[in-house]
């Protein structure tokens, strides 16, 4: 098999925990709520760029309303999950909160399983 998904993981893995490392830092002198802004605002430079070189905004907008639906819902999910990771790093111990944050991955895994979903490489379908 290809290593791909297991290099990827493993960067996946590496991000994550220095992103952890400067978000608990950052939550605790600015708050949790700016801490989140602020990271999306530069995350949303970074991703525009890379769509913009890789020719990716077409692609999406021709997906249609439902993909558009799908999206808003994730990105609610995904902000209140991580205000709530910040404020968490704000006031407790990140080498206790972020293991436990982590565990996130056990659900992803069963929900994907459960609906049959078949994984894929980690920049594929960009």
């Amino acid at each position: 098999g290809s290593t791909e998904p297991l290099a990827c993981g493993l960067i996946a893995a590496a991000s994550w925990g220095i992103g952890d490392l400067i978000a608990r830092f950052s939550s605790r002198r600015i708050g949790p709520l700016r801490t989140l802004y602020y990271s999306q605002i530069v995350g949303l430079a970074v991703v525009t760029m890379i769509l913009a070189a890789t020719h990716g905004f077409g692609a999406f907008a021709d997906r249609g309303a439902s993909a558009w639906g799908w999206l808003i819902l994730a990105a609610l999910l995904y902000n209140a999950g991580t205000l709530l990771l910040y404020h968490a790093f704000e006031v407790g111990t990140l080498a206790i909160v972020s293991p436990i944050s982590a565990s996130y991955a056990v659900v992803s895994a069963s929900l994907a399983n459960t609906m049959h979903h078949k994984p894929s490489g980690c920049l594929t379908d960009a």
